[in-house]
């Protein structure tokens, strides 16, 4: 499901080309099914699957680097990208759903954002960077400290080997706890904390449905 997940994620980042623009313009029927024709056409450059392409991405290449490492040609798949859009655009105007002027604005400028995704500026490379917070963020001061108790290490000491380039799996295995086993305890205690803050939440669910007025005010 994580893989999954991340593959979606990269996707919108692609169809984030027009986001950033075209979406705000109320044009999110623009998008549909974007992303899939996107990979198709890096798939197409590169040789590669759809599923090697988002991997790669993921460890840090860019849609660019892919299609000129596999003897691609970036600058058609800018092309085809762009047509697809403009496409998408046009028909936008003749359905009523955007206004020329704001087409025109969005068409000014396509070339260039289509540009920026397949060189992993813009919308990809800050999926890139929110991914890595995700991946750090994971990794909480609360975890670490289930780490410590298991490991008999303090948790400065687990920091400072994590800074110097071990995964936490590496620090866990060096003393003694099996990676599976920690997670697990880990997992077993999020999900105590969830049923004990569920159980509250339908004790006051329970409560407010009998209210005159439970919504506040909204």
């Amino acid at each position: 499901m994580r893989k999954v997940l991340i593959g979606f994620l990269v996707v919108g980042a692609l169809v984030g080309v027009v986001g950033a623009a075209v979406a705000q313009d109320a044009a999110a029927p623009l998008t549909q099914g974007l992303g899939r024709e996107m990979m198709t056409l890096a798939s197409e450059q590169t040789g590669l699957e759809p599923a090697d392409l988002l991997r790669q991405i993921r460890q840090g290449s860019t849609l660019g680097d892919l299609i000129i490492a596999n003897g691609g040609d970036t600058q058609r798949f800018v092309d085809q990208t762009t047509a697809l859009l403009t496409e998408r655009i046009e028909a936008a105007v003749a359905d009523g759903r955007m206004a020329r002027q704001r087409a025109d604005r969005i068409l000014g400028n396509l070339d260039t954002w289509v540009t920026q995704a397949v060189s992993g500026e813009g919308p990809l490379n800050r999926l890139r960077q929110r991914r890595a917070m995700i991946d750090r963020g994971v990794v909480t001061r609360e975890v670490l400290q289930i780490a410590a108790e298991q490991t008999g290490l303090d948790l400065q000491a687990i920091v400072g080997e994590l800074r110097s380039g071990s995964t936490l799996a590496d620090v866990l295995t060096a003393h003694g706890v099996e990676p599976e086993a920690f997670i697990d305890s880990v997992t077993g205690a999020a999900q105590t904390r969830f049923d004990t803050w569920l159980e509250q939440f339908r004790e006051q669910l329970a409560e407010h449905i009998h209210q005159s007025n439970p919504t506040g005010g909204i």
